[in-house]
């Protein structure tokens, strides 16, 4: 069955969907399947700054170019959500002192959660109507390390997050998604940033754009999906990466990513 005539099968479904809002922005997916591994990611970097002017959030927003794809050595990864460009060198600090992934993710949680907290409690002592808005969801950060290991594809997925409301004293906590061994034909799906319009698809039409041996086509759809919902904070190009035992091949990237 072609890609087209799904995309036509579920449109009814999409329209009718009531869309609620979410702060991540950027669209990431992750496809983890029994022997690789496709990232694809928008390009588009969103910096939001603000001030209070006579009680009212006074924002002003920064846009750019940015590869989302990252790695050290053998060991890749990629985040969104809140003061990207410090947590990458985070992780890349965590990969550096690191022998495999599981490692790195626990040197980057030993790293971040305390960071986090100290900007976190600056930020609401210095713009506690900014901090309550923009944290109402309580998400704060997701990261994806992934890469092989002993000849199999090798995931790990953090989650960080305000533990209580924005009212209440700032904690943080990190759910953690660890790898899992998958069968011939299973997959696994992560999707960073902005999801509405993924997670509405049935997943008949999820599973048979995962069965594609070539997965570029479909990651392209599912974040385009999102771009034309979100065309102020997802953006072309498209970087796609694909990772198997024999080594590492960039479907797609701009010169950003090396």
């Amino acid at each position: 069955m072609k890609i087209q005539y799904l995309i036509k099968v579920v449109l009814s479904v999409i329209l009718i969907i009531k869309f609620l809002p979410s702060q991540a922005q950027t669209c990431i997916v992750l496809v983890k399947r029994y022997n690789d591994i496709f990232i694809a990611a928008d390009s588009r970097q969103t910096i939001v700054s603000s001030k209070v002017v006579n009680g009212k959030i006074i924002q002003k927003t920064i846009q750019s170019i940015t590869c989302k794809i990252k790695n050290f050595k053998n060991i890749y990864f990629a985040i969104s959500g809140e003061g990207q460009d410090t947590i990458y060198q985070l992780a890349e600090k965590s990969c550096r002192l690191s022998k495999n992934i599981y490692e790195s993710s626990k040197k980057f949680k030993s790293y971040l959660m305390p960071f986090l907290k100290d900007n976190l409690i600056e930020m609401k002592q210095k713009n506690k109507p900014f901090f309550e808005q923009h944290f109402k969801s309580r998400a704060i950060t997701k990261i994806a390390f992934f890469g092989f290991e002993n000849k199999k594809p090798y995931t790990i997925n953090m989650v960080f997050f305000l533990k209580k409301s924005v009212y209440d004293p700032i904690d943080i906590d990190c759910n953690i998604l660890p790898n899992s061994i998958l069968n011939n034909g299973d997959y696994q799906m992560y999707v960073l940033g902005k999801r509405d319009l993924i997670d509405a698809l049935p997943k008949l039409f999820t599973d048979t754009l995962m069965s594609y041996k070539d997965l570029s086509k479909s990651l392209r759809y599912l974040i385009r999906l999102e771009m034309n919902k979100y065309p102020s904070e997802i953006s072309e190009p498209i970087d796609i990466l694909n990772i198997t035992e024999d080594g590492v091949n960039w479907i797609s990237k701009k010169e950003l990513c090396n």
